[in-house]
């Protein structure tokens, strides 16, 4: 920005392009703080380690019913006599059908809740890529932005810049307060 003194019209002028400024300059701050909040919890979640599920987890039910059958079995033939071959055969195959029956659903629905884990945690990835895009994008947005603002740095102390004080000098320049810009700055900067 030149050097020069500026008329109260062009004062007033630059007062209401800096309070727009201003106010774009902290939405495109707090638009960035939300897209680093958004990718830090994303990344969290992707950090959190998953749960593998064993076929183990869902088989001991299975197991316990093939050792109830073997129990009843031996009991039955202890207790109540029939011991043949024919339901030694019966205990054998029912064991072998359950356990079997046990280890192909155990591992069916293990394997569905690791899918589920599996595609969960894709989601998750593209989440956390989709959020860092954004945030980077926020973040060379604002620099951009207050690239643009910089010129005007030597004008406005940086305490002043901010939407308020940019209509308070308005305010002071259209009500007779203060004849320029740098004068409108000087007498807010000593209140």
């Amino acid at each position: 920005m030149e050097n020069r003194t500026m008329t109260k019209e062009e004062s007033i002028e630059l007062a209401e392009l800096l309070a727009e400024k201003y106010h774009q300059l902290s939405v495109k701050k707090n638009e960035a703080q939300k897209a680093f909040k958004t990718h830090e919890k994303a990344q969290e979640r992707t950090n959190k380690p998953d749960r593998i599920y064993s076929p183990l987890a869902y088989f001991w039910p299975y197991l316990f019913d093939a050792v109830m059958i073997i129990v009843y079995v031996v009991y039955t033939c202890i207790f109540e006599g029939y011991f043949t071959p024919r339901i030694i055969a019966l205990m054998v195959i029912s064991v072998i059908v359950v356990t079997g029956y046990g280890l192909y659903t155990s591992k069916k629905w293990s394997d569905e809740k690791n899918k589920e884990i599996f595609s969960s945690r894709m989601t998750d990835e593209f989440r956390e890529r989709k959020s860092k895009e954004s945030f980077s994008d926020k973040e060379r947005e604002l620099a951009s932005f207050k690239e643009s603002v910089k010129e005007y740095d030597d004008l406005v102390p940086e305490k002043m810049r901010q939407k308020f004080y940019m209509e308070k000098v308005k305010k002071m320049l259209l009500s007779g307060e203060a004849e320029n810009f740098t004068d409108a700055i000087a007498k807010l900067s000593n209140r």
